[in-house]
């Protein structure tokens, strides 16, 4: 007997370097904007907003399907 998904494609689709490099961009965006940064409170913001959004188009790059 054939193994269930022996006839899937596989989940994992192709990834988007574009999308991935942008994504690590974001993420070392953030970190400098965490160490550069002068007012404490803009610098967590915008250096969390920077990394949450690089981890995101890093999971879109890899999309798992």
């Amino acid at each position: 007997m054939a193994p269930r998904d022996a006839g899937r494609r596989p989940l994992l689709r192709q990834t988007d370097p574009r999308l991935a490099t942008y994504g690590v961009g974001a993420i070392l965006a953030g970190i400098l904007a965490a160490i550069w940064g002068d007012a404490p409170a803009l610098r967590l913001l915008v250096s969390l907003t920077l990394i949450v959004i690089g981890f995101g188009l890093i999971r879109q790059a890899f999309r798992i399907e």
